[in-house]
């Protein structure tokens, strides 16, 4: 179109117009046009985050730990060697008499062969007098089978060990029916200390008229 041949101004307005129009048509068709699935892939990227995010609160329950062994619970029941240990501890940390006279008959009521090594453990390390009189007593009065407190009643029968404590170690002597008891407490018949062999004497005759007496 030669615009220059145009000699109404009116006609070249509108035929700009319309030239103007028909460009504006052709570069709009020209445009790719987007399909529908590619216009609802983000919609689909933006909710997987917020669904994963409604599943999270499930998958992220922390599962209860597991109790600690070392801290037993107020209901809980220890074993006989942790008690028997936990009392040994607590023995060797207190200079308390009182305290250990109580954690004595602790040991004693647990009637264990654990609590009976503790005694023979702290017996040996002892130099309180009283202490050690109320851990033969103590022995004495446990009741704990395949166990031998020979050992332990040996160590108190040694000359070194106050006299009193020789003596109480004599009665537990007395009243022990294991192998070389007897044979023990007749070599105390002899001893050097003379009170030592009379608390033996005294013993071995209430053994033999024990056993001579039939039972009911």
């Amino acid at each position: 179109m030669n615009i220059a041949a145009v000699k109404n101004p009116r006609e070249m307005i509108s035929r700009t117009l319309c030239l103007s129009l028909t460009c504006f048509v052709l570069c709009t068709c020209s445009k790719p046009t987007q399909s529908p699935s590619a216009e609802q892939e983000p919609t689909l990227e933006a909710e997987k985050p917020a669904a994963a995010r409604e599943k999270e609160p499930a998958d992220s329950i922390a599962t209860p730990a597991a109790p600690d062994l070392e801290q037993s619970s107020p209901g809980a029941v220890e074993a006989p060697a942790q008690t028997a240990e936990l009392l040994r501890r607590k023995f060797l940390n207190t200079q308390d008499t009182n305290e250990r006279l109580d954690i004595v008959h602790a040991l004693g009521e647990l009637d264990s062969a654990e609590a009976v090594a503790v005694l023979g453990l702290l017996f040996q390390n002892e130099r309180d007098e009283e202490l050690k009189l109320e851990m033969l007593t103590t022995l004495e009065q446990m009741e704990v089978e395949n166990v031998s407190m020979m050992p332990i009643v040996a160590a108190a029968l040694r000359p070194e060990q106050p006299q009193s404590v020789r003596e109480a170690a004599i009665d537990v002597l007395a009243d022990l029916d294991e192998p070389g008891a007897l044979q023990m407490l007749q070599s105390l018949t002899t001893d050097p200390d003379p009170e030592v062999r009379a608390a033996a004497k005294d013993a071995l005759q209430s053994v033999m008229e024990s056993e001579a007496t039939p039972s009911p």
